[in-house]
């Protein structure tokens, strides 16, 4: 049987669970010791921005000014991409509807597992949002808690070491990569995960490592 899995990355204005998102980033993928491109993975993610005022009116989702302060720390061109708003900004609603649209094209199964980095903050968001638009069994919704995985903790398993944060990657591996655009980090996940099983599996540590990666 053919398991494909996904991993997601949410951008919010707030670490709460009824945080206002900005933006979602879905990579559908192949397990394990595997063969991506870092630009293959970015172009086959699905990305949905969405409508801060619709959340705030509908759902009154909140914000944190800590996070605010932090993301004007950040590079200027992924700030404005996620807070500039634009006439195909996604509803909470169609987000879950395409979400499970997503689901049932790419053939996910029980056995299909959802990634993100460390649990406690994107799978409590759409958790949220999923009761919030459906209004349902919070147990029962797009990834149940049965098939969500943390990418962190499949890093340590694989390289044995608990202190582990990121994996080393050739350089230009991740050439154009840029921190906060929720599509460009889920396909550095997805490679870390990549290489963490090639890692594995015998092959050794790169003589000249991408920057990005570390």
């Amino acid at each position: 049987m053919k398991i494909i899995d996904h991993t997601l990355d949410f951008e919010t204005m707030g670490t709460d669970p009824d945080s206002i998102v900005l933006s979602c980033a879905i990579t559908f993928h192949r397990r394990g010791k595997v063969d991506y491109t870092f630009q293959e993975l970015v172009e086959k993610t699905h990305y949905f921005k969405f409508d801060i005022e619709h959340q705030q009116k509908e759902f009154g989702r909140t914000y944190s000014e800590r996070t605010l302060e932090w993301w004007q720390k950040q590079d200027p061109e992924v700030r404005k991409a996620q807070f500039t708003p634009s006439e195909y900004d996604f509803t909470l609603g169609e987000f879950i509807t395409a979400y499970y649209n997503l689901l049932e094209q790419y053939g996910s199964n029980n056995l299909s597992m959802a990634f993100c980095r460390g649990q406690s903050f994107d799978f409590p968001i759409l958790k949220n949002i999923h009761q919030s638009v459906r209004n349902s069994n919070p147990d029962f919704f797009p990834t149940p808690f049965w098939q969500q995985s943390d990418i962190r903790s499949i890093l340590r398993g694989l390289m044995m070491d608990l202190t582990v944060r990121n994996i080393p990657m050739p350089d230009g591996t991740l050439k154009g990569f840029k921190k906060h655009n929720p599509i460009h980090d889920n396909a550095k996940a997805i490679m870390e995960m990549q290489w963490a099983y090639r890692y594995a599996d015998g092959e050794e540590l790169p003589e000249y490592i991408d920057p990005e990666s570390l």
